[in-house]
């Protein structure tokens, strides 16, 4: 049996151990991971986050681990009023993380990448202005990377006519939150059309390992 994405091995070291490396080279210093980890398998590797050089803290909420969409608000929530880059561990991009802003023009900056075969269809529409919407349109994939303005938690305390009421719980998912923000003009985001990959089948991993740029 694999192991989960985040340890998987390519070109000899785990993928979370590259995106982490990254992370540290980009000049980050503070990491939130929110990675189901039934072994402990992932918690030995990261240990306190000494050894790539970073501060490793795991995210919860009201002392529950959160993973997915909602993973994003709890960091939000977290943060207190700081900004929150997030990237998935289940990929494999050698998009350099330094590009991403420290602040995001308005709600959020998302990074999107061109459709495959599996999504042929994409997510959302980049256009011309750099605004990041829903809709019809030529669409591109959403790559799981992404920096996300602490005010994106603004939706959640709007009035009750407010299209995000239509979706609120305690610490909604940030999917709901987005939709409010684009429809507003408020996501930005850029076009990224170098190596990506969703490690969604041992196959993609066999074609990655042994042809890594190291």
């Amino acid at each position: 049996m694999l192991p989960e994405p985040p340890l998987l091995e390519i070109a000899g070291k785990p993928l979370l151990s590259w995106h982490l490396e990254k992370l540290a080279n980009a000049g980050v210093r503070r990491v939130m991971t929110s990675l189901p980890d039934p072994t402990g398998e992932i918690s030995r590797l990261l240990g306190d986050g000494r050894r790539f050089g970073l501060r490793i803290e795991p995210l919860d909420a009201a002392g529950e681990p959160v993973t997915g969409p909602q993973a994003i608000v709890a960091a939000l929530a977290q943060r207190r009023g700081e900004p929150v880059a997030a990237i998935s561990a289940d990929l494999w991009t050698h998009y350099d993380f330094a590009r991403l802003p420290r602040r995001p023009r308005a709600s959020a900056h998302l990074v999107l990448v061109d459709n495959t075969a599996l999504h042929p269809h994409g997510d959302l529409a980049l256009l011309a202005d750099g605004q990041v919407r829903e809709g019809h349109g030529m669409k591109l994939t959403f790559s799981g990377i992404g920096v996300y303005a602490p005010h994106l938690l603004e939706a959640h305390a709007r009035p009750a006519d407010s299209p995000s009421a239509r979706h609120r719980t305690a610490l909604t998912d940030v999917l709901a939150l987005l939709g409010w923000a684009m429809a507003r003009g408020e996501v930005h985001g850029e076009h990224y059309t170098g190596p990506w990959t969703h490690l969604t089948s041992p196959d993609r991993l066999w074609e990655l390992d042994g042809v890594v740029e190291l």
